[in-house]
């Protein structure tokens, strides 16, 4: 196993309240670590990482998050679909009024793009007290602490459920073609360097939910794609996929105030 693999195990663990001692003894149990101590020595390697995030997101120390459902009713836009409404259900964890979002694994756009629509759902269905969304996860490699980024919520139940209108409306349009949102490009354009850019596009088309809906293709193949009507009135960019990018970022962010 890769080592933020073991990380986000040892993580799922400490969110259930149970102490680190306890993994490292029963996980070489489940296999996928080398045997002996060449093993044990790469449980312990994680250890301190993973507590760290845990100990940011206020999970550490045998303190467990409470789940926190979520359920709320948006409408369609006329004309998308048959549609008239969209349910959304799920939970998350919830510590003291914010929503947590952690994670082992390096950073990546997907979890604030996660955070983000959880924390819109949350202040649509009427959760006054979600007053923000934390996204805690280690840091990018070479670098040295943990890695956080904070959301706070909308002004109101309204905007929220504004915003989250825009998230159908831009669901239901990307039925009408060959188009995917890509959330790692989305969290990239207009904060991160056109390299950052380009890399999380290549991490996006290799993605088994985008392969799924657009098949095997290369971010050539998404730069050669003609705009078409399904692309009108999205904001302007070099190609439609990166249109349908910058949408998704500017829906999410213009409803929720960024702390960086």
């Amino acid at each position: 196993l890769d080592r933020w693999q073991l990380g986000d195990d040892l993580l799922r663990h400490l969110v259930a309240g149970l102490p680190v001692q306890a993994w490292l003894q029963d996980r070489p149990a489940f296999g996928g670590i080398p045997p002996g101590r060449l093993g044990g020595h790469l449980l312990r390697t994680v250890v301190d990482g993973v507590v760290d995030v845990a100990d940011e997101a206020a999970l550490g120390l045998g303190r467990s998050g409470v789940p926190l459902e979520l359920d709320v009713i948006v409408p369609a836009r006329a004309g998308r679909s048959a549609a008239q409404r969209v349910r959304i259900v799920g939970d998350v964890e919830h510590v003291e009024g914010t929503i947590i979002d952690l994670s082992f694994a390096r950073p990546d756009g997907r979890q604030n793009v996660a955070a983000l629509v959880a924390l819109l759902v949350a202040s649509a269905a009427g959760h006054d007290d979600v007053a923000a969304a934390r996204v805690v996860r280690r840091p990018k490699d070479g670098e040295r602490g943990v890695d956080v980024q904070t959301f706070l919520a909308p002004v109101d139940a309204a905007v929220a459920l504004g915003a989250l209108t825009d998230l159908v409306d831009l669901v239901l349009r990307i039925r009408s073609g060959p188009v995917a949102l890509l959330p790692r490009a989305a969290w990239s354009l207009d904060s991160g360097s056109a390299n950052d850019v380009e890399k999380a596009l290549e991490r996006d088309v290799r993605d088994p939910s985008t392969e799924l809906v657009l098949g095997r293709l290369t971010r050539e193949d998404l730069a050669l794609q003609a705009m078409g009507r399904a692309e009108e009135g999205l904001p302007e960019a070099d190609y439609p996929a990166l249109r349908w990018a910058r949408a998704l970022r500017h829906t999410l962010v213009e409803a929720t105030p960024w702390l960086p």
